[in-house]
């Protein structure tokens, strides 16, 4: 229950968590062990990254695309920074992207203004409301990977190499030879750990634009947390 939770006041903020362990210590007597609350945190958020990978690819071209694809991002990182946790990784630094506009940048304005102020007021149903702005959202993903590509892809092929000791091509190659060397057995947990944080974030920081509130939302810290 405490790791589901956990997750529940990132998205929907509505309580202390920190608090709301210490009351139940109060009030059950029992301590709560906050290696166990993490532990059942990253199971939790495990089981919402697979669940959401599902239901963006199963969505259709019809399905709330742009809604989905915020919460996905949002729970890979949660979950890339809960395994970090896990393995001890504390030298990992967040990743920040910061490239110049393409030529496309005025298109995609045109059609954010123009979703933003003129069909989104114009539209009286407010289910085909609600998926104009699902697609803006999807345009503001896009022009950020437009305008970031060449830096991402740079990062995760640092990541890649730093990871394998090897330098792959393209990074669709060194996805796949990482998976490939996974299924061997032949890399250790911490490498992994440390290349999905590094993918999980870069592809937050693509997101961001579309993300709102929730682009900075992190895990409640714990009650040891809380005192440091």
């Amino acid at each position: 229950m405490a790791g589901w939770l956990a997750l529940r006041t990132v998205q929907e903020p509505f309580t202390c968590f920190a608090d709301r362990l210490a009351d139940y210590e109060t009030f059950s007597g029992t301590a709560v062990d906050l290696d166990r609350v993490r532990y059942y945190r990253l199971f939790a958020e495990f089981k919402v990254v697979i669940l959401g990978f599902r239901r963006t690819v199963e969505s259709g071209v019809h399905g709330e695309i742009g809604n989905a694809l915020i919460y996905e991002v949002l729970h890979n990182s949660l979950f890339a920074e809960a395994l970090a946790e896990q393995y001890g990784l504390k030298d990992l630094t967040r990743v920040e992207v910061d490239s110049p506009p393409t030529e496309r940048q005025q298109l995609y304005d045109v059609v954010l203004a123009q979703l933003k102020d003129i069909i989104v007021p114009g539209i009286d149903d407010p289910f085909v409301a609600l998926r104009a702005k699902g697609l803006a959202r999807i345009v503001k993903y896009l022009g950020a990977a437009d305008r970031h590509r060449e830096l991402v892809e740079r990062r995760e092929l640092d990541a890649l190499e730093k990871a394998m000791h090897r330098r792959p091509g393209s990074v669709r190659e060194g996805r796949r030879e990482l998976a490939d060397t996974i299924d061997a057995g032949s890399l250790s947990d911490t490498n992994i750990v440390a290349y999905l944080w590094i993918r999980a974030h870069l592809q937050h920081e693509l997101m961001r634009p579309a993300m709102g509130v929730l682009a900075d939302r992190r895990f409640d810290p714990l009650p040891d947390e809380v005192k440091l």
